[in-house]
């Protein structure tokens, strides 16, 4: 008799399908910079010997900044990044990656899952980042805001060998 063998097979095609685990982990803080309380989710893509720059992020095009969906901003209150004034609220940031400069582009949009999402007309702007080298390689793409203080921080987002910043103050 084969029943036994065709209630298995039948329980394991009917048992869910668990979702894979992501291979960048997402990751998020919270932190007061500026005045305001500030919150940034993103994904963690590691190096793994892979050439950074040049190719897993394209050179001078516009790059999700991260892994899976664009990182995600959120801000209580008004706040200048740079030169580029952001209201309250949640925004997507993508950059344009170059050797002497990155661009951050703050968008309206913050649910966009990757580059071929954007639109251009939901810019809030864009700002330049100050890339430079350091010695020490940084195996897995990180954002933090440095120096965190009611008069300001520093936005800086690593990879590789090379860590780019803008100034977060208040408006």
């Amino acid at each position: 008799m084969q029943l036994p063998g065709i209630i298995v097979c039948l329980s394991v095609l009917a048992m869910p399908v668990l979702s894979q685990e992501r291979l960048s982990p997402r990751d998020e803080f919270d932190v007061m910079v500026a005045g305001s309380e500030v919150r940034i989710q993103y994904g963690r893509p590691f190096a793994k010997g892979r050439k950074v720059y040049g190719n897993l992020v394209p050179d001078g095009k516009i790059w999700r900044t991260g892994a899976d969906e664009v990182p995600v901003l959120s801000t209580s209150k008004r706040l200048r990044i740079g030169s580029l004034e952001i209201p309250p609220g949640m925004y997507g940031l993508l950059t344009i990656v170059q050797k002497e400069r990155w661009i951050l582009i703050v968008s309206k949009d913050f649910k966009m899952r990757g580059v071929s999402d954007y639109n251009r007309k939901k810019d809030v702007g864009r700002v330049e980042m100050k890339p430079q080298e350091v010695p020490e390689f940084i195996e897995q793409f990180t954002i933090e805001i440095e120096n965190a203080s009611a008069t300001g921080g520093l936005l800086a987002m690593g990879w590789a060998n090379v860590v780019a910043s803008v100034a977060i103050t208040p408006p």
